[in-house]
Order: C-alpha cells, then structure tokens, then sequence
C-alpha cells in the first residue's frame, strides 16, 4: 500500500468491503490500522467483538500502515497466501 491508505477518500470503505468478503469466503478477519512505533491503532475492518479468534498476525505493509489477521480455525497457508493477494491487490489499486 502507498502512503495515501489514510487519505484516500474511498480506501476505507473498499478495505471494509475487502474485510467483509474475507470473513465470509475464509472466517478470517482483516483489520487495517495504522502503525506509530509499536503502536497498532484500528482504521477499518471486521470488529473481533464476540467472536472467538486466535492469536492475531500482524503484517506491515509500510512505515504507517499494517494488517492485523485474525484467525478463527487456526492458521492456514494457502487462506494466508490468498489473503496477502488480495491485500496486494487492494494496495496496488489504492
């Protein structure tokens, strides 16, 4: 993703569009937050709100912006290899 994640008018609305697709396709949920040191701080996404999740992985995509990655069932790596696509994907169109 490029520096505008969190200026870009429409780029959280599609990144929770983004979100809700992969918790339905994969029961996985998707948070994008912002990174200040090594501070995560929620932007948009699924809520993990009563719903159990494992561990959650954290992906930095650059110096301000990360994904955090909770997984129900346990980790999976072909959900985790599609998943990264479809980040890429969305920072690509960003």
């Amino acid at each position: 993703m490029e520096k505008e994640t969190f200026t870009s008018d429409d780029a959280m609305p599609r990144f929770n569009e983004l979100s809700d697709s992969i918790w339905k396709k994969y029961g996985v949920i998707v948070q994008l937050a912002e990174v200040r040191g090594n501070r995560w701080s929620y932007v948009a996404g699924q809520d993990t709100d009563c719903i159990p999740v494992s561990h959650p992985e954290r992906v930095k995509l650059n110096e301000r912006a990360g994904v955090i990655i909770y997984y129900r069932d346990g980790r999976d790596q072909c959900v985790r290899n599609e998943i990264t696509r479809l980040l890429e994907e969305f920072g690509k169109n960003s």
